[in-house]
């Protein structure tokens, strides 16, 4: 065997373009490849967390949005309302009921609630701010009837097919929010506002503007986490890559000797046929 064949073996080996020359998976791309799937898995990661993050702000946007509108309803109800009631107003007196109309339209109705409506439990309507319902009957829902029954104030979204709500078709979506008041003979009484649901949408907005601040810094410092772990998962590879290296290098020259002595068998080439001697 020529002088220097062996070593030769060892450092030219016949290999392909994706082998290292110990005819191994080059190192580099292995690093390489490992750091590009965590970082994709960790960008779809924050893509996912991002997503359903935004999801549940907007769902807990919506519910203080409309809770909002309830205790809206709520406060109209025990500051104005009730105090408003007089029995002429129940027994359908014009006098009564344009009185009860002006408070109504001053101290209620406005860019937030546009409809207002009173019902007895029977579903006849004592008042509404459009005058053509006043004393028609419909039948209430089981939501109004439940609202009427435990003393609870419900809302849902208008229903505009229903027949109480004919003139308010095209007006675009209604929020309902609905509770019962109590009559000065006693007598328990729906109060039901209509409010537009641009106005829920709109402080929706603003609740999600207050949270975005809060959501964004969550988001800022899972990216800084996830830039992190990558830094140290290129590094300790790159560590790994370097301390194979070495120990290849070893193990060759520690082998070298041995395939100097005269008569010492030619091993094999790594990823080609053996050698003649």
């Amino acid at each position: 065997m020529p002088p220097g064949e062996a070593d030769a073996w060892h450092l030219d080996p016949v290999r392909s373009r994706g082998e290292d020359r110990y005819g191994l998976p080059r190192q580099k791309a292995v690093v390489r490849g490992g750091l590009t799937r965590f970082v994709a898995a960790g960008l779809v990661a924050l893509f996912v967390v991002s997503v359903g993050g935004w999801w549940a702000a907007r769902r807990a946007a919506e519910r203080e949005a409309i809770e909002e509108a309830r205790l809206r309803t709520v406060t109209l109800a025990q500051a104005v309302v009730e105090p408003s009631l007089t029995d002429e107003l129940l027994a359908g007196s014009p006098r009564a009921l344009t009185r009860f109309d002006a408070i109504v339209r001053k101290r209620i109705m406005g860019d937030e609630v546009l409809r207002v409506k009173i019902w007895r439990s029977d579903g006849t309507i004592v008042y509404a701010d459009q005058a053509e319902l006043i004393g028609e009957h419909f039948s209430l829902d089981d939501e109004e009837q439940e609202a009427l029954q435990s003393g609870t104030s419900l809302a849902e979204s208008s229903d505009l097919s229903m027949p109480e709500n004919r003139l308010d078709r095209g007006r675009g979506p209604l929020l309902e929010v609905y509770l019962p008041v109590t009559a000065p003979n006693g007598e328990d009484l729906l109060f039901e506002t209509y409010q537009a649901r641009s106005a829920v949408a709109a402080r929706r907005g603003e609740v999600l503007a207050d949270f975005m601040p809060i959501m964004l810094g969550g988001l800022g410092v899972l990216l800084a986490m996830l830039a992190s772990l990558a830094g140290t998962l290129a590094h300790r590879l790159e560590q790994a890559r370097t301390d194979r290296e070495r120990l290849l290098r070893d193990a060759i020259a520690c082998s070298a000797p041995e395939r100097a002595r005269p008569g010492a068998p030619v091993p094999e080439e790594v990823g080609g046929p053996a050698r003649s001697g």
